[in-house]
């Protein structure tokens, strides 16, 4: 659908440019998420440099290098796996997607500097990016749901169970402090 709204000169304009600056933009991307607050409490300096620019670099490519006979099914499929990674470590939704904002802004500002585009075409290519990480934002966040509501009930089994597995516990405990009374009383009655 992309590749009939967008001109594939732009589309590979957007491509080469995310490929030049993809490590700038993973930079630039989880430096502004190590400023906010929330951000910070996901992500260390460590963790950042070791692991995540690289994956952020490589999220990049993938979704930007889709040509009209790629096998989009890849795609959605590392969208899906992103949102169950978000899901599992609790990565709050309103994360991911200020994430998302910061990246189209950057590009954004990447494609004011790209003179061999006119304005028009700035614009419409601008449109792409902002549709492409949308599109990549609502996979992410359906399999996001569909993975923390899994959580969320199996969490609230393993609640069920310990208050059960408790309350026949205690249920225990009392009956013998209640047997202990009773036969310290008919040893003081005797």
């Amino acid at each position: 659908d992309q590749g009939k709204r967008y001109p594939s000169n732009l589309r590979l304009a957007v491509e080469r440019l995310v490929e030049d600056e993809k490590h700038a933009l993973a930079a630039y991307f989880y430096a502004r998420m190590m400023q906010d607050k929330a951000g910070r409490t996901f992500l260390s300096h460590e963790v950042v440099h070791n692991r995540l620019s690289a994956s952020m670099a490589r999220w990049l490519h993938e979704l930007f290098s889709i040509q009209e006979s790629s096998d989009f099914r890849a795609l959605v499929e590392l969208q899906h796996h992103v949102g169950q990674v978000h899901a599992r470590i609790d990565l709050p939704l309103h994360l991911v997607l200020l994430g998302a904002r910061y990246l189209k802004l950057r590009i954004s500002e990447l494609l004011e500097t790209q003179t061999a585009l006119e304005a028009a075409e700035r614009a419409i290519a601008l449109c792409y990016v902002h549709e492409t990480i949308d599109i990549a934002m609502e996979f992410m966040s359906r399999a996001y749901s569909v993975s923390y509501d899994r959580k969320s009930r199996s969490e609230e089994s393993d609640r069920v169970f310990a208050a059960v597995h408790n309350t026949a516990a205690e249920r225990g405990r009392q009956r013998a402090a209640l047997l202990d009374w009773e036969n310290q009383i008919m040893f003081e009655l005797a």
